[in-house]
């Protein structure tokens, strides 16, 4: 027996075992989108990682910078170079203030907090528009039989 509530699709199993002296009744209700909540499941994890790692990559670039690191080395250079088109969008909105070679990328910091909001606010937008809650619901009904009397 199948249903369907609203946008949740419902599979309603009932199982009858007899026994002598009792019946038992077993109603199963199963929740069929729950492969789709798996899957918004890991499309979030995916997205907070891939920031995960933006935000990363761009705490490293501040640590860098701060403690003027080398940037004819190879790997500040990558991390400079992979970190620029993600803090670009920001450069130029407040002053980085430098003490000697040492530079304090306010502007970096402002990108973390923009990423983080970006990523909660992606995650939460998919499951806005992809989840529909459900519940699955195990019902167990015995009876004792009681034995009939025979006919006269």
């Amino acid at each position: 027996m199948s249903s369907n509530a609203g946008n949740v699709a419902r599979r309603e199993d009932v199982r009858v075992t007899q026994q002598p002296g009792a019946e038992q009744r077993q109603v199963v209700t199963e929740d069929v989108n729950a492969s789709q909540r798996q899957t918004l499941q890991w499309v979030s994890a995916m997205i907070g990682f891939v920031f995960t790692v933006i935000e990363g990559l761009i705490g490293l670039r501040i640590v860098l910078k701060f403690i003027d690191a080398n940037a004819k080395n190879a790997f500040a250079s990558f991390i400079y170079n992979i970190t620029a088109l993600f803090v670009a969008p920001f450069a130029g909105l407040m002053g980085n203030p430098a003490i000697g070679g040492n530079v304090l990328e306010i502007t970096s910091f402002v990108a973390l907090i923009v990423y983080a909001m970006l990523a909660a606010v992606i995650i939460r937008l998919v499951w806005l528009v992809f989840y529909h809650p459900s519940a699955r619901t195990v019902s167990t009904y015995e009876r004792e039989k009681t034995p009939t009397a025979a006919p006269s």
